[in-house]
């Protein structure tokens, strides 16, 4: 012990206990700064009584450790109880307080000095005496002692609500946890943007034709090579979807690919059998659209006629479903179409790499008789004339939910994907839904230009075309909806595996032409990074709030999920394991949660979990402490016994129970308490807790 502290020590004999000494120290570190939540206790070593501090835990760490005890054979305890005690590893900036799990003690403010932190050493190796020195001596005088506190029932401090933190990729990312594909109409802002990004990015490098990462050459090598017609299909195009999503996270790694779910109410319009067959609805985030500036820099860099960007300027803050809608809408016809329509399409492409020229959902058109080149005009218009019944008129219907059910009850790969190559047996879903909406997207360009076709020296390639990529299996890799249409055939595959999980196709070897992977490689979707859910909400925990409570904010409850989603998940990630074991109740819109708050014959409560803790270390220092994020590739032992996992809670019922209530919106509320039920549980530890709408 240094002279410094050994001084402390005397003086504390004279005045007061080195208990109430190390009260000090820590009060002193905060003269000047506000005292943090810690766990809704603000200063606790003033605000817990003696026995409580001695029993205390931060976030699952015991703040002043049991006395070491000798070995069985009699050795000696090989680190001091100092050093064994969160305390003095959270003031010396020790694992796990190293900012690996938590920063630093004391937090948000400055750290004591070497000197403060020796004399809180020594108290704790000197068994922690509560009363030392004078204030020993006057209790004994007056034959008064401190009576222990009893055990009380905590009150509910319920933390802050925690805001939607968007970005659950990233998240997922950096603790290894499969990514998310979301449905395409459920995307966040920030995830719409990252994709439309990583789609410019990819369609950039169409410069370089040899350069694999470029979007052209992903759609040639599907036109060249791709499986269909038998049991490779579904196989294929996973793998092919996998590496193409890889491609893009090279670019960002948060990116992944969402799926078009056809069958949701969204396309209702679609299914409309009354409807012309002049135009369909597809996905928002892959329409076309045109914004002022855009047109203003059309004029200025492009010399686009002032009548024609008045026209541009008449449909600003609409969007549509082809260029052919957006032309038509903003009345750019005959000489004016011509002449400007090929630098307004690579401005619409600029603002929207997602969108795609070559598309005419829904677009088919009467053709002359042994002439299927020419269309048939109206003769006021000189429009082509729509066929009324569409794709009936290829014996086919946009996709219903009904047919994916039907899909998802055939008991036998042969039927549902496909049968090996020798027997030629077609499967169900590759000709419907995906052969359909193939066709149905792709349609035929009513702007098709025949002339111009054969004209070797046209100055570009607009409208030579008659149908649309997406009808052509040559050329369909090209339109980038092509991804999230095969992403979501990728996803029926992988509801079907679940429902048939003994279902594999006979050529488990067979090679994936045109890709490294065989047959095998491609019937676990989860192994390979990836699952699938419509929508969901994440919020990062803070941990400078009160312990055992999380509030989530209010979030608008999304009915169209709801509606069609088969459950909605409550995900708490990555848990630590707590050494006391633990009930978490979680309630959607309580208004007032208290410990007693029913649990019973209460439509707001919408379940709970409940943990088992592993009880007290029995090792010595660092046995139980939790795992680093980063992990051994060539370490083939199970997982460590406390490494962090993940909860999940079905609070299906309880949502739609606030909807039928009339509530817009849900706020979850999440309350952690004792085995005994009587007390807040002060070990909740969580890092993040997500909202999901799974399919």
């Amino acid at each position: 012990m240094t002279s410094d502290v050994k001084n402390k020590a005397n003086e504390s004999q004279q005045s007061q206990s080195r208990y109430q000494q190390v009260k000090q120290i820590l009060d002193k570190a905060y003269a000047a700064q506000a005292i943090p939540s810690y766990q809704g206790l603000g200063a606790f070593w003033n605000t817990l009584t003696y026995s409580d501090f001695m029993q205390f835990k931060l976030y699952g760490e015991k703040l002043i450790a049991d006395k070491p005890q000798k070995s069985c054979c009699g050795a000696e305890p090989k680190y001091t109880r100092a050093q064994a005690s969160g305390l003095i590893k959270g003031l010396r900036g020790e694992f796990p307080f190293n900012g690996e799990q938590f920063p630093a003690l004391p937090w948000a403010t400055n750290a004591l000095t070497e000197s403060d932190i020796q004399f809180i050493e020594s108290w704790i190796n000197d068994d922690c005496p509560e009363q030392d020195g004078v204030a020993l001596a006057e209790a004994s005088k007056t034959g008064a002692s401190k009576k222990e506190a009893t055990t009380v029932v905590d009150p509910l401090n319920l933390a802050p609500s925690l805001s939607n933190s968007g970005n659950i990729n990233a998240f997922k990312r950096s603790n290894n946890e499969p990514k998310q594909r979301k449905n395409a109409d459920h995307l966040t802002d920030e995830e719409i943007c990252k994709l439309r990004e990583a789609f410019r990015w990819a369609r950039s490098l169409n410069a370089w034709p040899r350069d694999r990462r470029s979007l052209n050459s992903w759609g040639k090598l599907h036109g060249d090579v791709c499986a269909h017609g038998f049991e490779q299909f579904l196989t294929w195009h996973r793998m092919f979807l996998y590496d193409f999503e890889k491609n893009l996270q090279d670019f960002d790694p948060d990116v992944t690919l969402p799926f078009w779910d056809w069958t949701s109410p969204e396309y209702d319009e679609n299914r409309d059998k009354s409807k012309p067959s002049n135009g369909g609805i597809i996905p928002k985030i892959f329409r076309c659209f045109i914004t002022e500036q855009a047109i203003a820099e059309l004029v200025d860099e492009y010399h686009l006629p002032e009548s024609v960007a008045k026209k541009l300027k008449a449909v600003v803050g609409r969007d549509f479903n082809s260029g052919v809608e957006l032309f038509d809408a903003a009345k750019i016809e005959g000489e004016e179409y011509k002449n400007n329509a090929a630098i307004i399409v690579k401005k619409l492409e600029d603002l929207n790499p997602l969108w795609y020229n070559a598309r005419y959902p829904n677009m088919f058109f009467k053709t002359e008789s042994g002439n299927p080149n020419v269309y048939i005009r109206d003769k006021e218009t000189n429009k082509p004339i729509p066929v009324d019944n569409g794709l009936r008129g290829f014996h086919h219907h946009f996709p219903t939910k009904q047919d994916v059910d039907n899909l998802l009850a055939l008991e036998y790969w042969r039927d549902f994907a496909g049968g090996p190559a020798y027997n030629q047996a077609f499967g169900l879903v590759d000709m419907e839904p995906h052969n359909t909406i193939h066709i149905w997207v792709g349609g035929f360009n009513p702007n098709y230009d025949a002339e111009k076709a054969q004209n070797d020296n046209a100055k570009d390639l607009l409208d030579t075309n008659m149908p649309g990529d997406m009808l052509d299996n040559l050329t369909a890799g090209f339109d980038p909806i092509f991804w999230p249409h095969h992403v979501n055939i990728d996803r029926i595959f992988t509801m079907w595996q679940q429902r048939h999980p003994n279902q594999v196709p006979y050529g488990m070897d067979v090679a994936l032409v045109g890709l490294g992977y065989n047959t095998r490689d491609a019937l676990n979707a989860e192994a390979l990074g990836y699952e699938y859910v419509d929508a969901a909400a994440f919020y990062v925990v803070d941990k400078t709030q009160p312990a055992g409570t999380i509030n989530l904010s209010a979030e608008q409850i999304n009915k169209t999920a709801l509606a069609t989603c088969r459950r909605v998940e409550l995900r708490l990630h990555q848990i630590k394991q707590p050494t006391e074991s633990m009930y978490i109740h979680a309630f959607i819109n309580e208004p007032s949660i208290e410990l007693d708050t029913p649990v019973v014959d209460n439509d707001k409560f919408a379940g709970y979990v409940s943990l088992w803790g592993h009880g007290s270390c029995v090792g010595g220092p660092g046995h139980c402490a939790v795992p680093g994020d980063a992990a051994d590739p060539y370490d083939l032992r199970g997982p460590n016994h406390n490494a962090k996992r993940n909860i999940s809670l079905d609070i299906t019922k309880a949502l739609r129970a606030a909807v039928a209530r009339g509530e817009p919106s849900a706020q979850i509320s999440l309350r952690a308490l004792d085995a005994s039920l009587t007390r807040i549980a002060q070990e909740l530890d969580v890092e993040a807790v997500s909202i999901n709408y799974v399919n």
